[in-house]
């Protein structure tokens, strides 16, 4: 019985964790055109140079809302668009990694929802029927 209640406190911390880590990693109140220096917060618990990151403009933090109603591992779609920037790895020699960005594109932004009523991963989950791979 003990093993199965600490079993249920992890996970529920587990989520807490990765639900805060999708705001850290992809939310941004205003974008001041930098990837590099975005980009030195999530690699330096990784100690190497992530791909690819998207950060998601949210000055009012209405993203916050975008899972209300859902159930865990439910995807959602926001009502509204975002501005969206996407910093890609040009240079890989970690501490000092190097991005290029591609920026300014507004779109609805997909999400996957965690038990706690909050985004827990970027982006549409994968299907059993593409593997994650893109249709052609």
């Amino acid at each position: 019985m003990k093993i199965q209640v600490i079993s249920v406190l992890l996970l529920l911390s587990a989520e807490h964790i990765f639900g805060h880590n999708f705001f850290e990693k992809h939310v941004v109140k205003e974008w001041n055109g930098n990837c590099d220096e975005k980009m030195k917060a999530i690699n330096e618990p990784l100690h190497k140079c992530k791909d690819k990151n998207t950060f998601i403009v949210d000055p009012s933090h209405s993203l916050h809302e975008i899972c209300d109603g859902k159930k865990d591992q439910e995807p959602a779609t926001s009502k509204d668009p975002f501005v969206t920037h996407l910093c890609e790895l040009k240079d890989n020699n970690f501490p000092v990694c190097t991005y290029t960005e591609t920026g300014g594109k507004s779109i609805k932004i997909d999400v996957v929802c965690g038990q706690k009523i909050e985004p827990v991963h970027y982006g549409k989950p994968y299907s059993k029927k593409t593997s994650g791979k893109k249709k052609n």
